[in-house]
């Protein structure tokens, strides 16, 4: 048995006269034994994301992960320097897979303006954002400080 867990969340503002919807996509589930479980474990990951209209359970749980894990993240933040052009480099580059032309013309920069980039946070933080591993790393440490901003 296979069920696919779909949760649409409606919210009507009567003074505005609009409606926001938001849906929630589930994963397959193979076994009925853990639906209830897994679907409470999806229903709390969907309701930490209402800003988004169309949410997956894979958009949500990086999220979810790094929230769970704030003071060791915020110990390894504290040893590099993210200030916010390499964080919307870090994230450019995530967005696209590290592929830099890509991440360059998503910045408006040029290919050469961004490789340069990369070198000096590689030189300046020892992380080589060309590596995947290096890459997602930072990505995990910028994604903690825009979950504790929104916090705040």
């Amino acid at each position: 048995m296979i069920a696919l867990g779909f949760l649409i969340s409606v919210r009507i503002n009567y003074r505005i006269c609009h409606t926001n919807t938001h849906l929630f996509i589930g994963s397959t589930h193979r076994s009925s034994q853990d639906l209830p479980t897994t679907f409470a474990l999806e229903q709390q990951l969907f309701s930490q994301n209402q800003q988004d209209t169309i949410v997956t359970l894979s958009s949500s749980l990086l999220p979810f992960l790094v929230n769970q894990h704030q003071p060791e993240l915020q110990a390894l933040r504290n040893s590099l320097s993210l200030d916010s052009d390499n964080k919307q480099l870090i994230r450019a580059l995530y967005h696209t897979q590290g592929n830099v032309r890509q991440a360059a013309s998503k910045l408006f920069l040029h290919r050469n303006t961004l490789l340069y980039r990369i070198e000096k946070f590689e030189r300046c933080n020892g992380l080589n954002l060309k590596n995947m591993d290096d890459l997602v790393y930072c990505y995990l440490l910028t994604l903690g400080q825009v979950i504790n901003q929104v916090e705040k």
